[in-house]
């Protein structure tokens, strides 16, 4: 019996650190904490200390390596895989296998990832208003008429004199920030011709030269169609009111047509004269807007139109200015998409 008693008690010598092993152990050893990487993106992944080193994170899916923060599970309210909610103390993490992408992470949140930065987008704005033409100034100008049966030739200059008139513009453009936007720009002017204050010399029926110089009153039309690019620079502000600055640059279509020119005393002469032609054009541009909503604003706007000098052709063959210059108060209404 004394003998069975030591074999017993040899025996559970043995097996009891067995039986202890068999048991699950649970390591809560504060050597390895629980970090968490925060992308720029606004990812978020928990992981243990000793992870940090296996693999370069180049966080190539979330904008960028991570900040390594320690890891608050109160604070953060984020729970590992696993772990009950509430939970007092943080289960021990199955290590996360080293490799060089954030795909098989553990967990990911995604709650706190920041939306794109959004670009303004395309939008149109029809104007219209008033346009005020300055003086129109001619060059030398070659004349083989007939009016009134009577056949003139010489050579004249002066200026035609025009009367306010209407302008519409039809902006379409592009805003890629919220200071510059380009735009093309098409639009009409529409003036009606006054009257030609003129100089020069003239042979009537073939007889000799005589210096002239008067005014005539004039009926009919001077319309331009500018075609430009347009360059806005906006002056952000923290309320409703936008003011810019811009220019353009392009091209312009003229289009004049005579129908009537009285020299008074009864003198005067029904005509069917017309011509056109194409010259450089350039805009010099202030104004600002207010916007309603982000979609919808409205603004007023001055608008500087010149051109380079015109020849026309038709009827005013030979018919040559030194430019012209139009000034523009516009209402606009904007609407983007």
């Amino acid at each position: 019996m004394h003998k069975c008693v030591i074999y017993i008690t040899v025996i559970l010598a043995f097996t009891a650190p067995l039986v202890a092993s068999a048991e699950p152990a649970v390591s809560t050893s504060t050597n390895d904490p629980m970090v968490m990487k925060v992308y720029p993106d606004g990812t978020k992944i928990v992981v243990r200390w000793s992870e940090i080193g296996k693999a370069i994170d180049n966080g190539e899916k979330h904008g960028g390596a991570p900040r390594i923060i320690a890891y608050d599970p109160v604070k953060e309210g984020i729970v590992p895989i696993g772990q009950p909610v509430g939970a007092g103390n943080v289960a021990p993490m199955v290590s996360q296998p080293p490799t060089s992408s954030v795909s098989s992470s553990t967990f990911v949140s995604n709650a706190n990832k920041e939306s794109p930065i959004e670009l303004s987008g395309f939008y149109f704005g029809p104007e219209l208003g008033l346009a005020f033409q300055q003086d129109v100034n001619l060059q030398d100008v070659n004349i083989v008429t007939r009016i009134l049966g009577v056949d003139v030739l010489g050579s004249a200059g002066g200026s035609l004199t025009m009367s306010p008139g209407v302008r519409f513009n039809l902006p379409i453009g592009y805003q890629p920030v919220d200071w510059f936007a380009v735009e093309f720009a098409p639009g009409i002017i529409w003036n009606q011709l006054d009257y030609l204050n003129g100089s020069g010399s003239v042979s009537i029926n073939g007889g000799p030269q005589q210096s002239v110089s008067g005014r005539g009153d004039l009926d009919g039309g001077y319309y331009q169609v500018p075609l430009v690019i347009n360059f806005i620079f906006k002056i952000p502000t923290d309320s409703p009111w936008v003011p810019y600055l811009g220019g353009g640059i392009g091209a312009s279509y003229t289009y004049m047509n005579l129908t009537q020119i009285d020299f008074g005393s009864g003198v005067s002469s029904d005509l069917t004269l017309d011509g056109s032609c194409w010259s450089l054009a350039y805009q010099g541009i202030a104004g600002f807007d207010y916007k309603f909503t982000d979609e919808v604003s409205l603004g007023l706007k001055y608008i500087f139109t010149g051109t380079g000098n015109q020849n026309f052709g038709g009827s005013f063959q030979g018919l040559n200015t030194k430019g012209s210059y139009s000034q523009n108060v516009m209402f606009n209404c904007t609407l983007n998409f």
